[in-house]
């Protein structure tokens, strides 16, 4: 039963319940697992990246940056590190999202604590919005940190600071990835809304984002390749792209390469080693699919929730 109008706000319920997830993220051994070996593992292949990129392409880059337009060499380093397809480490990040929405709800159903949070005075759109707060908050937490020091990591070891646009420009290009982790959890949020085991939320989870999200994709590029008259800007291919957050938060490329003035410097995008589908998309198209996802899965959490009997 909905506690809604009395008691806690709808804010105030929301901000209790996400202090208290993100305290309980913060404590766990799950955060300091998968945390320490996102930090391990990203800071690692980034500086290995950056080194391979001082050794092998310094001439290549010193070419492109001097007959078209000047990019930060940490710019070029951290775009083809995120974005290389199939390695790149934007794909493997979006896993945060899933690991910290799976079991947001059937954790509580399962521990019998969610009897609990509803008979108090907190609605159950609150409980939710809380849920979908301590969510990103534990995963901002550990993103951007972690996105700042590789960076200046990165820009110590190619021997250049990357200029204040450049930095902006990067930052503005990981906010898509955050914005694909946010929609990522958002939809493992709905799963855990409605399965009885943390263990089937997984599952599901997992199976839409890898074989359902990135076969529509894969088609969309299977689609392209077969069909010669199909270009970039078909609509059928880029809706292939978009409905995954995945590919749709690749879009973010655009401001980390500043991809707009290196085309209209003339630069050939197609020298650069990098998915052809983040060249592709509008970065304002993508962001907003990525909102679109977010507000989707939310809704249908909270609608799920509201009607459902937890008896």
């Amino acid at each position: 039963m909905s506690t809604q109008g009395r008691g806690l706000g709808f804010w105030d319920g929301a901000w209790q319940i996400a202090r208290k997830d993100t305290l309980v993220h913060l404590r766990t051994r799950r955060l300091l697992i998968i945390g320490g070996f996102y930090v391990i593992s990203f800071l690692g292949l980034a500086l290995l990246f950056a080194v391979f990129f001082r050794e092998f392409f310094s001439g290549f880059y010193d070419r492109l940056s001097g007959e078209a337009f000047y990019i930060s060499k940490a710019n070029a380093v951290m775009a083809i590190y995120l974005f290389m397809p199939l390695i790149g480490a934007s794909s493997l990040l979006q896993l945060l999202g899933i690991i910290f929405g799976y079991d947001a709800v059937v954790r509580e159903h399962e521990d019998k604590s969610l009897f609990l949070i509803l008979s108090k005075p907190v609605s159950r759109e609150s409980f939710i919005a809380g849920k979908f707060l301590g969510s990103i908050l534990s995963i901002g937490a550990i993103f951007i940190v972690l996105g700042a020091a590789t960076y200046l990591l990165v820009a110590l070891v190619v021997g250049e600071m990357p200029s204040p646009g450049d930095a902006i420009r990067y930052f503005l290009g990981l906010g898509f990835i955050l914005m694909g982790l946010f929609a990522l959890s958002a939809m493992a949020l709905f799963f855990s809304s409605w399965v009885k085991t943390t263990g089937m939320s997984l599952t599901v989870s997992l199976l839409v984002w890898i074989l359902v999200l990135f076969a529509i994709s894969t088609g969309g590029d299977i689609y392209r390749g077969v069909n010669e008259e199909v270009g970039a800007d078909d609509p059928v291919y880029l809706l292939t792209q978009y409905i995954n957050p995945t590919i749709a938060a690749k879009s973010g490329m655009h401001f980390i390469l500043n991809l707009d003035a290196l085309a209209e410097a003339g630069v050939p995008l197609g020298a650069i080693a990098l998915a052809s589908s983040g060249i592709n998309l509008d970065p304002l198209v993508g962001f907003l699919w990525l909102v679109a996802w977010v507000v989707v899965f939310l809704g249908g959490t909270i609608v799920v929730v509201r009607n459902r009997n937890f008896e």
